[in-house]
């Protein structure tokens, strides 16, 4: 029925196009050590993977211990590892992905070393008494418990809404301001939980901002700090606690960097971590150069299928051997000859149709 909503001429000129490419695309049956085979030597490959609903389903891994195995197998037998993930080019979206990996236990595979910040959990502490502190501690403090107990870097707290800020029953709500004003209003609504004890810090430090507030103030909680006060004095804590230089850079935000590439395209990236929105072919593109790669082989695994013709189309114009994977999304985890020749039905009408409508697209 599929193969019916594509006429019999635009099939041939799909065909007729893609004839001879190195660039191929597959249906990939679950799970996802299911690749292994179609890689004949990792060592001289790059396995290009998109996060959810393909690494991920429902808080958990996609394919459970299957799945870590075969990526742990790839890792330790010389693979080039990478996610990209189509979310928008954000330095806390990468932040999340870090923080959601480690949750999963698949830091190591992908270039995620945890930091154990208990030592400046510990540090902070040890200055005394909320109610003893001074100002500059108690905002300090605040800062430190806001940034390792969120998606969030210390300079966000800049912009931390007043009048969006307080103590809820799930702990401390807070709204932040966009940090281009452009691009949207307010943040949605999240909350740090009341065992962390930001809470009580907040009670202390908003009494005495209160006290040196006008009515003509900008609907900022903090007014009088700026960037380079939080950062040198988040500088000088870290290296207080013996911080090594590399978590360090991952506290402050300075271990994201937002690439700009050609025709404004931005890509997000940790180590083996992208985040490119649609631009996953260029994602792997500037990976490569930046590493200064020569891979054999590229393999790209993604549950949606306009990523998988994007990716294929992308290759097909290069020298380059690749093996583009769908990986259909959950529902469509059959495995019988029959549904995987469905699949493959449907796999071959979106690619005509995707390719169909970029050619409209061109033409116009």
């Amino acid at each position: 029925g599929r193969m019916e909503e594509v006429s019999e001429e635009d099939r041939v000129l799909f065909v007729e196009r893609y004839r001879g490419s190195r660039s191929l695309c597959r249906i990939l049956k679950p799970p996802l050590l299911n690749i292994l085979p179609y890689i004949p030597d990792p060592s001289k490959t790059l396995v290009a993977l998109d996060f959810d609903y393909t690494i991920t389903f429902k808080g958990g891994i996609r394919g459970g211990e299957d799945t870590k195995m075969a990526l742990q197998q790839l890792k330790d037998e010389g693979a080039e590892l990478i996610i990209i993930t189509a979310q928008k080019t954000r330095i806390e979206v990468v932040k999340n992905l870090m923080n959601e990996l480690v949750e999963l236990g698949l830091q190591d595979i992908f270039g995620c070393p945890v930091w154990d910040n208990t030592s400046l959990l510990e540090y902070v502490g040890s200055w005394g008494e909320n109610d003893s502190l001074s100002f500059e501690q108690l905002w300090q403090k605040f800062v430190i418990l806001f940034s390792t107990h969120s998606p969030r870097y210390p300079i966000d707290v800049l912009r931390m809404g007043n009048s969006k800020v307080e103590i809820t029953e799930a702990g401390l709500a807070y709204c932040l301001k966009p940090d281009d004003p452009t691009k949207g209003d307010w943040s949605s609504r999240s909350f740090i939980p009341l065992d962390t004890g930001i809470c009580d810090v907040f009670e202390i430090l908003e009494s005495k901002l209160r006290n040196n507030r006008s009515e003509d103030d900008k609907d900022l909680f903090f007014l009088n700090l700026s960037e380079q006060d939080i950062t040198n004095a988040m500088l000088h804590i870290l290296d207080s606690c013996g911080t090594d230089a590399y978590f360090v850079e991952q506290f402050m935000g300075e271990a994201v960097k937002i690439h700009k590439i050609e025709d404004g395209v931005e890509i997000a990236r940790y180590n083996q971590l992208l985040v490119s929105g649609y631009n996953k072919s260029e994602a792997i593109q500037m990976y490569i150069e930046q590493e200064q790669l020569s891979p054999e082989l590229i393999v790209f695994v993604d549950d949606s299928s306009s990523n998988c013709f994007n990716m294929f189309a992308h290759f097909a114009e290069v020298d380059q051997d690749v093996i583009t994977f769908w990986y259909p999304p959950i529902d469509g985890e059959k495995t019988n000859e029959a549904a995987l020749y469905e699949l493959y039905c449907d796999l071959f009408t979106r690619m005509c149709k995707i390719n169909l409508e970029k050619d409209t697209e061109i033409s116009q």
